[in-house]
């Protein structure tokens, strides 16, 4: 028997895959602060590796989970 995922499962793989330390980078990387063109963006620090290997782990998640990421 096959468990479909849900939002929730990859909202947990994502927390699992951040890395604070590439969080700090980006944040100054992006300029992210006051009056900044990236200010109000936040980041996961998931480098895009991980984030690919994500994608290819939860691409048959029904449109009606994924929109709940």
């Amino acid at each position: 028997m096959h468990t479909q995922l849900t939002a929730l499962d990859v909202k947990h793989l994502l927390v699992s895959a951040s890395n604070p330390a590439k969080v700090e980078h980006s944040l100054r990387f992006f300029k992210t602060g006051p009056g900044e063109y990236g200010e109000g963006d936040t980041f996961r620090g998931i480098r895009v590796p991980v984030k690919r290997q994500i994608a290819t782990t939860t691409k048959d998640i029904p449109k009606t989970n994924a929109k709940h990421i």
